[in-house]
């Protein structure tokens, strides 16, 4: 089929949210002058994602015939968009089969992707007219866009300011865009001193390097579908001019899908700088293109040896799925040791199953309804519980062992992981050999930050402009946000920062996120998630009159925000104060959800929620947090202090939230 394709290769296009509006689309296209638009559309039922390609030409004569009030419609409505309109995709040349319910008929455009979601052609029937469309009735093609890395261009970043104690490098790599199965591929890096005599490979950053350190290589894969042959870790000496430090991994091809890879280069506890790639796993016919890629540099800093680095990953060991634990520590003697969990149940249906019913089993025992006093001592209990059930199910003894002597000395853990849907919070150490004891407290309580593997966090934050959103219910379907007071009286009048409000109306919100402008992005409203379906988790900021005068709600998918989000300009944090926004769920290909959305947009920081809390504790916490990171303190000490305050209230609601970022991160002077 796809030899009776034209392929246009390239083509420039823009994506926007089907929630959106169409006067803001219009705006967009003024700005950037694309030749193609893609509208990403989740249906509201199913969840199921749909995408539709229009030419300029056919957006702006629909526009032509409608008011300017119906052009405030969403694009859903005043593109009149059905699931019977989205067409084909392909990887490759490979036409993949249709999403259900696209009429065949219909599905005249194809687009062609590469292992990075990234579009490379545009393919029509070879008797389709190539020009552009300008009725309405003509056929609407659409193609499917995945999430993209941020940072379109990895030699665009940022390098630190060198001192005389580091080297200019470049790190680079090199990876093919597919794999076959069951053959062995090379994944080759490069670390050379930058100068007029570098050669680095296709995808690079720019890197301080010490030059008395060995620098340490982690090869880290997101899924199980592609095994790394051989050891996943290399040391090599830092380069000398003239002098380029070359290596390489192989993996092998273990099941048909996308699946996300990570380079990391440390130099003891610091990341140099990090190279995401997403290698396409194929049952045959692999093609030899190099995949495209995504970097981001790291700032080394010495207080970075201070806390316990627990690197994890998914392993499949003889079958069966299991958790990889990396530990460093100057300080506790880890010097990457590494060890593994014991193996998750196997659900018979694969490795996403058996990690999607572990969680639903977790969060089943979280979410019950806290009515009463005796409500809040009953999930306490249970949470406690839950810690040493978690430990024991996660944590092998030899993983234990090495912790359980060392809790008076830990002072902070940072997890770095592809999974942020597994409660770490509410982990507690025990004592595997003597006592059988339990730890008194919850993994929480020792400063715990999360980061996620190929993502280097902000290590300042500007917080000079604020925006923020309190959902609002006028049809009375939800409860209203809960107290915004401190956003718009104290932000500007205690702190003199700038404070906008934005309606909770999904365009507004989707404008904001795709304009970028600003250093705190802060979102108050509701999150479903219901058991069994939290990949179809959705937020919900607002409800409307819908035509039949029913009120319907105003949700935003997972896939609106990846597709309007341009946040790597600023490196903002974005707080997510929502009931179970800190799920995550697989798509189609990756695991997805509120936090990796977030900060694949390019947010420099992430916070949310695992479960349901109350409006009282998310305030306390939601305001300890920002004050004192506007005193000064780094982002471990402001969760603490968050925690602290909301714990005092006497309920469990302080486990609930996760914050994401670099742990030492602080305001920017």
């Amino acid at each position: 089929m796809a030899d009776s394709i034209n392929w246009s290769v390239a083509p420039k296009v823009i994506t926007a949210s089907a929630r959106g509006s169409l006067a803001s689309l219009l705006e967009r296209i003024a700005a950037e002058c694309p030749d193609w638009v893609v509208i990403v559309r989740v249906h509201p039922a199913s969840g199921l994602t749909y995408h539709y390609a229009w030419r300029v030409a056919e957006i702006r004569h629909v526009a032509d015939g409608l008011s300017a009030q119906q052009c405030q419609r969403d694009l859903e409505a005043s593109l009149q968009l059905h699931e019977r309109g989205s067409s084909r995709r392909s990887r490759g040349r490979r036409i993949e089969p249709l999403p259900a319910g696209v009429s065949e008929e219909r599905a005249a455009r194809t687009v062609d992707l590469d292992a990075d979601g990234q579009v490379v052609a545009i393919g029509e029937p070879a008797t389709t007219m190539s020009g552009p469309s300008t009725g309405r009735s003509g056929t609407r093609g659409g193609f499917a866009m995945r999430e993209n890395f941020p940072g379109a261009s990895v030699d665009a970043a940022a390098s630190p300011v060198p001192t005389p104690a580091t080297i200019g490098t470049t790190i680079s790599a090199q990876a093919p865009a597919e794999v076959q199965l069951q053959q062995l591929q090379l994944i080759e890096f490069r670390i050379e001193v930058r100068d007029t005599d570098a050669k680095p490979l296709p995808m690079r950053v720019s890197a301080q390097v010490q030059p008395d350190k060995p620098i340490v290589v982690d090869l880290s894969v997101a899924r199980p579908l592609l095994a790394v042959v051989g050891p996943s870790q290399q040391v090599v000496p830092p380069p000398l001019p003239g002098q380029p430090r070359v290596g390489f991994f192989q993996v092998s091809g273990q099941a048909v899908g996308l699946v996300q890879l990570s380079l990391t280069f440390r130099q003891g506890a610091s990341e140099l700088g990090s190279i995401g790639l997403a290698v396409d796993v194929v049952a045959a016919g692999a093609s030899s293109a190099q995949v495209s890629a995504h970097g981001q540099v790291s700032t080394p800093d010495a207080s970075d040896d201070d806390m316990l680095q627990l690197l994890i990953e998914q392993r499949l060991v003889d079958g069966k799925l299991r958790y990889e634990y990396k530990l460093y520590s100057e300080a506790l003697g880890f010097n990457f040791l590494t060890l593994q969990s014991n193996a998750l149940l196997d659900r018979g249906e694969g490795e996403a199953k058996t990690l999607l019913d572990y969680v639903d089993r977790i969060y089943e025992r979280t979410t019950a309804e806290v009515r009463s006093v005796k409500d809040l001592e009953e999930l306490q209990r249970k949470l406690r519980a839950l810690g040493g059930s978690l430990s024991l199910d996660l944590f092998d003894k030899d993983v234990a062992r090495a912790l359980w002597p060392l809790r008076a000395r830990i002072g902070l853990i940072r997890i770095t992981s592809w999974e942020p849907y597994i409660p770490w919070e509410l982990l507690r150490l025990h004592d595997p050999d003597r006592t059988g004891e339990f730890d008194e407290r919850f993994l929480a309580e020792y400063g715990l930050i999360r980061s996620q593997h190929g993502a280097a966090p902000a290590r300042e934050f500007a917080l000079k402009d604020w925006c923020w959103m309190a959902a609002e219910f006028p049809l009375g379907t939800h409860l209203p946000a809960g107290d915004t007071s401190w956003f718009s009286d104290t932000l500007p009048q205690v702190h003199g920062l700038s404070s906008i409000k934005v309606a909770a109306d999904a365009s507004a919100l989707l404008k904001v996120l795709h304009d970028g402008a600003f250093d705190v992005l802060h979102l108050a409203c509701h999150a479903e998630a219901a058991q069994n379906k939290i990949d179809r988790a959705t937020l919900i900021i607002g409800d409307r009159a819908y035509e039949s005068g029913a009120p319907e709600l105003i949700q935003l998918a997972p896939e609106d925000v990846k597709t309007e989000a341009r946040l790597s300009g600023r490196r903002p944090l974005v707080f997510l104060n929502a009931c179970e926004s800190g799920r995550l769920a697989p798509d189609l290909t990756a695991w997805g959800g509120w936090p990796e959305v977030f900060l694949k947009a390019g947010a420099g920081a992430f916070v949310g929620t695992s479960w349901a809390v109350r409006d009282k504790p998310a305030t306390v916490f939601a305001r300890t947090f920002y004050e004192a990171l506007l005193a000064g303190k780094r982002l471990h000490q402001a969760a603490d202090d968050a925690r602290a305050a909301a714990r005092a209230l006497g309920d469990s609601s302080w486990l609930a939230f996760k914050v994401y970022g670099h742990p030492f991160a602080t305001r920017a002077p």
